[in-house]
């Protein structure tokens, strides 16, 4: 479990973007630092190829299209994130520390959060918890992914192209929310041409 909250934390740290469930709802806590901005669908896509859902739970809708502004030579390599919800997303400035420096964000809520990155590495690898137990198995669909059940959410990471170089998806929801939903969604990750 230690190895799971190592990697969670790391992650948080690399990707900016960091989720906590609250309770058993289906809504969860958010951070995204300021290094992402708004825009639209349309766009994401037509910089980046990213596959989008094309199934959302009953009520859901993307409230908000973000991406990141690190790869200016090459935009194809930033990160997406797609915030949704199934009612507007209420965003406040915040700073988050570690040993070496501070970070400007922004916490925020919603039902599910989706970030899409490409990677040279391809999938699945080896499990991001550690060990494969209940709170962390393998499921083959879409070239294979994890679904990791920490606390009160559920984050399933995977990558469509298998393990060549592609896309790596990582769809985070409250636990509320059924792992069947969950994978339904991921299933709809198509890529447009």
């Amino acid at each position: 479990m230690r190895n799971a909250t190592v990697a969670l934390a790391l992650a948080c740290g690399l990707l900016g973007v960091c989720c906590v469930s609250c309770g058993e709802s289906q809504e969860f806590s958010g951070w995204l630092s300021t290094g992402y901005q708004e825009t639209s669908l349309e766009e994401a896509v037509n910089l980046t190829g990213v596959p989008i859902p094309t199934y959302l739970p009953e009520g859901y809708e993307i409230q908000e299209v973000l991406i990141e502004t690190f790869h200016k030579e090459r935009p194809q390599y930033n990160e997406v994130v797609l915030l949704v919800s199934d009612k507007e997303i209420e965003k406040r400035v915040s700073a988050r520390t570690n040993a070496e420096d501070s970070y400007k964000g922004y916490d925020y809520k919603c039902k599910m959060e989706i970030d899409v990155r490409w990677t040279e590495d391809g999938g699945p690898g080896k499990p991001p918890c550690g060990e494969i137990d209940q709170d962390c198995k393998l499921v083959h669909m879409n070239g294979g992914g994890w679904l990791v059940v920490r606390g009160d959410s559920r984050v399933f990471l995977f990558y469509p192209s298998g393990a060549k170089p592609g896309f790596q998806i990582v769809i985070t929801a409250g636990k509320g929310l059924p792992e069947g939903e969950l994978l339904k969604v991921a299933e709809s990750m198509n890529y447009l041409a």
